[in-house]
């Protein structure tokens, strides 16, 4: 992957900081973010550091989740295919998300699979 395909970018130390408010940004709001795509709603500014990671076929990546990442537009005639993981304690607690961000997330995404897998069925319960 390069830049042209829109490769893996990585802001270097960010997972050290606190956990950042998410949602459809606001750079995204015009439509410009696909269905679902919930992101860092303030991004860092132009001074902070960033890499471009430069991925082969079969490579394999690992970091921690608060580490701000993402990838750019894929400007390449090329596939970009990839297969993420998230691995969690078995001493994980449950949350409840009711009066989260992750609610709201939650929400648009049922609503998106109750539109493709069930034709916007409003008895449609999961």
């Amino acid at each position: 992957m390069d830049k042209e395909n829109g490769c893996l970018v990585l802001y270097p130390g960010s997972h050290k900081g606190e956990f950042l408010d998410h949602g459809i940004p606001d750079w995204g709001a015009d439509g410009g973010v696909n269905k679902a795509y919930w992101g860092i709603k303030k991004m860092p500014g132009p001074e902070a550091k960033k890499i471009h990671f430069y991925a082969e076929e079969g490579d394999v990546v690992f970091f921690h989740p608060l580490l701000i990442h993402g990838s750019g537009e894929n400007h390449s005639k090329m596939t970009r295919k990839s297969v993420c993981c998230h691995f969690a304690s078995a001493h994980c607690k449950y949350i409840d998300i009711k009066g989260t961000i992750h609610e709201e997330l939650a929400d648009e995404i049922m609503g998106y699979a109750r539109k493709k897998f069930f034709g916007n069925d409003p008895d449609f319960k999961f």
